[in-house]
């Protein structure tokens, strides 16, 4: 629309009073319902607008509309109503009522050669039938071979932040850094990233590379810039193709429009036609048939002759019980490359989310993305070798230039770019980062120093009594690839000092390949998976998982407890994008204590000498993870975790009439763990199985491990002792299932509540040669199980406050045996925290 900048005197202002005298002066919202005329039932979605004019609505899922013209009426005003499968019908402004009903006829339509009627087939399930039928032919991911580039821009604020805070004194100095909004509140920068990245894919090579050919990039929070960019990309922001029967997004399975089984989870109205560049399409509109369930709710385009999609746009509805997100958008569009094949051209995603309730209850984080595909070749690649980059990502050398060559960036983003780059020389701003970064990874950067981990810092046991530990390393301020660091710990009760050492270098090779050093002379415990460290998915060694297992603990660790002096040499290698290994040499001696009596033949022994060799293989599709230095934070993937670990040794007793006695071992141990998505639930399931070779002593044998404490813990039982069941042969599964609220949602006190169902299952089973009774007799509280499975059942609630999930877990065994080894059933908690 074109400007008219008008000279306001005396001569205009009557030219227009005398152009307003002809007409009628209007300004007032329009309202009404459409209704069928045979049976009076309302119609959604009907498309309305005044002819000759832009200014228009559609009606909503109870055919009711509201229109505002602030215009100029004619007297030969009028509204359309037009809407696929019903003849178009006229209303003269003049003529309107308030809350007028306008009644709309059905009328029959051909359409390929089928005729369409009140009888017939509906004209909505024809053309769904004929879309899902073409699915395959049109997805883009079904293309066997193509490459193509994308370019990416994300940008994250902190939104909706009132004005005062600028004037506080933590940022009074930085007020500039901040952004106006337009109603006048104000934005805190905090990422901008710009990225090309060129694809390709093979699928009957199971080939999928990329090669990022630029990037530029300024965060406020230097240790957490990459964390945020990954997560927002892995959980939030991320692809979707709507082809697919159902999508994960948010850690939840939400069902596409037009999957096979559309009709169970949405309602879907076929809303209009148009004429897009020369060609037909058809416009749909849908919504969830629950406001609860993880559905989406929007429009798609469909091309009449193909069924293609050509634009699809989805949000989440706020009422979903989704936690955090306060909006979520995506408009995808699609363009047709070749004569029958549809690719993404552009992926547009804005989110609005917030972890904590402000005052105002309005502050969040606002994530806007825009991706745009181009360079399609279908069939053939220009460039045979893409490599993927598994090193470190190095944010200081993918900053933004100069911000006056930096054409690409409009004014918002040039201020963007300027306030990160200022914020981030601010105090507070630099302890947030700081703080939150050691939530993560379990340290806190003092400069070329990391504290941690924190979880070591005091627990107690028995033995020790209250142990206190300062550890410490050198962080990648001081070196990028390499850090060194330890800890020295000492126990009120034994009052002796403990300590450790260790070292890591990242080695200059293409793949990501790190050799390590530790050694430590401590105590060990051995009520606690031998590989842990390849379970558990986050970088702490202690907690079953779950805060609360680390600090609400009321179990005493003397019988689990060993003097360990500890040796390692480790090399660990991912070899390809799917596949890591680690080879670890160990020397390892162990001691007696009060506790522990380490007793062969009769005779008390000092304690015994492990030397040995560990080989861990790890693959998964599932590259979801993020570097923070030396750390791995992984997240929640629905692909499969496998694992598959060997180890070979001698054990040979160290000290008294015995020593001397030695013996060889070997021992396998595979896993597999998995998130299985079924609609708006979903399961996590863990299974470890594995078998010791020869004669071992029972510190190394397979102790499962419980966790007797308030804490609700994933990978170990909560009801055994510390140490019960030691066997060589041996199985575990552990299963934990979050409802997403599939039955409490349809309960009207209850829904508005957000609270989950949840249950747990947990089975062990193992068995246990004689003769390793031969090496170490087993001590009191350690016994070989019964025949039968050890089986726990929990049920509970989650979402608790979004932050709690609370199961009664019992035994489903009985027996003396049992007893005497395990409590029968207990009130457990766990801090979980999902979407």
């Amino acid at each position: 629309m074109k400007k008219m900048n008008l000279t306001v005197n005396g001569t205009m202002i009557i030219l227009a009073v005398l152009s307003l005298s002809s007409n009628k002066l209007f300004s007032q919202n329009i309202t009404g319902t459409v209704v069928d005329i045979n049976d009076n039932t309302t119609i959604p979605f009907v498309n309305i607008h005044i002819k000759g004019t832009t200014v228009g609505g559609i009606t909503d899922i109870d055919g009711k509309f509201g229109i505002e013209y602030d215009m100029v009426r004619g007297e030969k005003d009028s509204l359309v109503f037009s809407f696929i499968g019903y003849a178009t019908e006229t209303m003269a402004l003049n003529d309107y009522k308030k809350d007028a009903i306008v009644y709309m006829e059905r009328e029959a339509e051909q359409l390929n050669e089928v005729v369409l009627s009140n009888k017939a087939l509906p004209y909505t399930d024809y053309l769904m039938g004929k879309i899902i039928e073409s699915k395959n032919k049109n997805d883009p991911d079904r293309v066997k071979k193509v490459q193509f580039t994308e370019t990416t821009l994300l940008s994250v604020y902190l939104s909706n932040i009132e004005n005062g805070i600028t004037e506080k004194k933590r940022f009074r100095k930085d007020k500039g850094a901040f952004i106006t909004d337009s109603d006048s509140t104000v934005m805190m920068p905090i990422l901008l990233t710009k990225e090309i990245i060129k694809h390709q894919l093979d699928r009957d090579k199971n080939m999928n590379s990329s090669k990022t050919t630029s990037v530029k990039q300024e965060g406020t929070l230097n240790q957490l810039n990459s964390l945020i960019k990954t997560s927002i990309n892995k959980k939030i922001a991320q692809n979707v193709n709507f082809y697919e029967e159902n999508i994960d997004l948010l850690g939840r399975s939400f069902q596409s429009p037009i999957a096979s089984s559309y009709k169970s989870h949405y309602k879907l109205f076929l809303a209009d036609s148009s004429i897009v560049n020369g060609a037909k399409q058809y416009h749909f509109m849908y919504y969830p048939k629950n406001e609860k369930s993880v559905a989406f709710d929007g429009s798609f385009w469909v091309d009449a002759e193909t069924y293609a999609l050509t634009k699809i746009e989805a949000s989440l509805p706020i009422e979903s019980n989704i936690n955090f997100i306060k909006k979520l958008d995506f408009e995808v569009t699609y363009k047709k490359i070749e004569v029958d094949k549809w690719f993404v051209a552009s992926q547009k995603t804005n989110t609005d989310f917030s972890f904590v309730e402000s005052k105002n209850k309005k502050r969040h984080f606002s994530v806007q993305k825009n991706q745009s595909f181009s360079d399609f070749i279908v069939g053939r690649f220009t460039d045979d070798s893409l490599a993927i980059s598994t090193q470190n990502s190095t944010w200081e050398n993918a900053a933004f230039g100069d911000l006056s060559q930096e054409t690409s960036l409009d004014s918002i983003q040039v201020n963007t770019v300027k306030g990160i780059r200022q914020l981030r020389q601010n105090g507070f701003i630099k302890f947030v980062d700081r703080f939150g970064a050691m939530t993560l990874n379990g340290y806190y950067n003092l400069n070329k120093f990391d504290l941690g981990p924190y979880f070591d810092f005091y627990y107690r046991n028995g033995i020790e009594g209250s142990r206190f530990t300062a550890p410490l390393r050198t962080s990648e301020k001081l070196a990028k690839n390499f850090t060194a660091g330890g800890y020295l710990g000492y126990g009120t009760k034994d009052k002796k000092f403990k300590y450790g050492f260790q070292a890591k270098y990242l080695l200059p090779f293409p793949k990501r390949t790190v050799f390590s050093f530790e050694h430590f002379d401590d105590f060990g415990t051995i009520a606690q998976n031998r590989y842990i460290e390849f379970i558990k998915e986050n970088p702490y060694s202690r907690g079953g998982g779950n805060i609360l297992s680390v600090f609400g603990s009321t179990n005493r660790l003397d019988y689990n407890l060993l003097k360990q002096k500890h040796f390692d040499l480790s090399i660990y290698h991912e070899a390809t994008e799917n596949t890591r290994y680690l080879i670890r040499a160990f020397y390892d001696t162990y001691k007696e204590n009060e506790f522990n009596r380490l007793v062969h033949n009769g005779t008390n022994t000092d304690g015994f000498r492990t030397i040995g060799l560990l080989a861990d293989l790890r693959y998964s599709k599932a590259r979801n993870f993020d570097q923070q230095f030396f750390s791995r934070i992984y997240y929640g993937t629905t692909k499969p975790v496998y694992h598959l670990t060997t180890e070979v040794g001698n054990n040979k007793i160290t000290g008294g009439d015995d020593k001397g006695y030695a013996k060889y071992y070997g021992r396998v141990n595979a896993s597999v763990k998995k998130k299985f998505l079924l609609g708006s639930t979903f399961v996590r399931a863990f299974f470890e199985g594995g078998y010791i070779f020869g004669e071992a002593p029972y510190p190394l044998l397979n102790n499962p491990s419980g966790n007797q404490n308030i804490g609700l813990a994933r990978y170990n039982y909560n009801l055994l002792n510390p140490i019960s069941f030691s066997s060589d042969t041996y199985a575990n599964l552990h299963l934990s299932f979050n409802g997403g609220g599939f039955l409490f949602n349809k309960v009207p006190l209850l829904s508005s509540l957000n609270i989950r169902e949840s249950m747990s299952f947990k089975a062990f089973y193992g068995k246990l040669r004689s003769e390793h009774g031969q090496f170490f007799q087993l001590p009191k509280g350690l016994i070989e199980l019964p025949k039968e499975p050890y089986m726990e059942f929990g049920v509970g609630i989650s979402n608790i406050f979004k932050i709690l999930r609370v199961e009664y877990v019992t035994r489903l065994n009985s027996g003396t045996i049992l007893d005497n080894v395990s409590v029968k059933g207990g009130l457990k908690f766990r801090i979980e925290v999902s979407f």
